[in-house]
């Protein structure tokens, strides 16, 4: 069986139609998708689903417009193709709060680099926590290990993800007594399966160029066995996007715009979710959330984001969590504070760039490297 399309080219079906009791059958699938729609099947309910994305990102896309912009710009900053480079900072103090004898800080810092290609993945991690560790064993009441202590304090390792997954760490080679500089081989991992499952994904998600587009995408990448699962997902988080982001929710600045989100705007969040329980601010209030806000600047490609959260009860204030994060291109950080009651408060300073390079991706250790195989053993403890 075959038919003609309208450019009169004609197209042959995969499965004969037949007559059943007077009425012609035709295969469902086919039709539809010669028709422009994607078919979906759900084995649990039984039911094929007909879709048009135009149609369904369209309903999802109406007053979003602002938010698209946005989306749209950001979206064009990677090339996944390519080798990606992702680095990460961080560093900031706990304080802890002694009004006897008086309040000490404890600073920490670290970072970590990821390469991803396209047959392999290596990640390299440091962190200072000489300071951490003397608040640790203050609480503990209890020394960490001699034998382990120096290479707690300055932590490092580096992982190699490919055929294999790989790791080496003085702390390891500490733990194990094992040559320094080991490699330890944790079994097989079949890398390049997963980076072009992620790809496939990802570069749905990048083709997208509105909300309604990435969240049709993500319907497809869903259980091809249940798609209600997916369509009911992708639905409910269209209907949050365009409750906390549609156009009427910024307000115009210049030549960008201003975003807030607080206590009544997360009452109405709340109640569009939760239908036997009716939220308002003073109830939030009441229930220990003093204050929370979201406050959004769009510039551009920049966007800047600003949290406030207090959570209290009778007697006082509990936690208050302040932040600042920012995001520009292939550029973001995070700066803020978490204060727990009059007891300490913790600071932190993110910050991240990712970018295409052409560094060469490790695939295995190097060639006469000393490689402990986890697979095949235990990893001896020292001690």
């Amino acid at each position: 069986d075959a038919i003609t399309l309208s450019d009169g080219s004609t197209v042959k079906m995969d499965v004969v139609s037949y007559i059943d009791k007077g009425r012609t059958m035709v295969p469902l699938r086919f039709f539809s998708q010669v028709l422009g729609y994607d078919v979906f099947w759900d084995n649990d309910y039984k039911l094929a689903f007909l879709m048009d994305e135009d149609t369904w990102a369209a309903a999802v896309d109406k007053d979003l417009s602002i938010l698209n912009s946005l989306f749209a710009q950001q979206s064009k900053t990677s090339d996944l193709s390519k080798t990606q480079k992702s680095t990460l900072t961080a560093k900031g103090t706990v304080k802890v709060v002694d009004s006897i004898n008086g309040d000490k800080s404890y600073p920490y810092s670290g970072s970590m680099t990821v390469l991803a290609g396209k047959n392999a993945a290596n990640l390299t991690m440091s962190l200072d926590l000489s300071s951490m560790l003397e608040l640790l064993e203050s609480l503990a009441e209890e020394a960490v290990p001699a034998e382990y202590r120096a290479q707690l304090a300055k932590f490092s390792a580096e992982a190699i993800l490919s055929d294999k997954a790989y790791i080496k760490s003085p702390l390891l080679d500490a733990m194990s007594e094992s040559k320094s500089g080991t490699w330890y081989s944790l079994g097989e991992l079949n890398y390049s399966e997963l980076y072009q499952q992620v790809i496939s994904a990802a570069s749905a998600s990048a083709s997208a160029t509105t909300f309604g587009h990435l969240l049709y995408a993500m319907m497809q990448q869903g259980d091809a066995n249940h798609f209600f699962d997916s369509w009911e997902g992708c639905t409910a988080a269209a209907k949050l996007i365009k409750l906390m982001y549609a156009d009427s929710t910024f307000v115009k600045s210049g030549s960008g715009y201003q975003w807030h989100f607080g206590l009544a705007e997360l009452a109405k969040l709340m109640n569009s979710m939760d239908s036997e329980e009716s939220y308002t601010a003073d109830s939030l209030k009441k229930d220990g959330l003093s204050d929370f806000s979201l406050d959004m600047t769009l510039q551009g490609t920049s966007a800047t984001l600003v949290c406030k959260m207090v959570m209290g009860d009778d007697s006082g204030t509990l936690v208050t969590l302040s932040m600042t994060v920012k995001s520009s291109g292939n550029q973001a950080s995070a700066k803020g504070s978490v204060q727990v009651r009059n007891l300490c408060e913790v600071t932190f300073d993110l910050a991240s760039t990712a970018q295409t390079t052409s560094e060469n991706v490790k695939t295995a250790p190097a060639a006469g490297a000393n490689i402990v195989d986890l697979g095949a053993e235990t990893l001896p403890i020292a001690g």
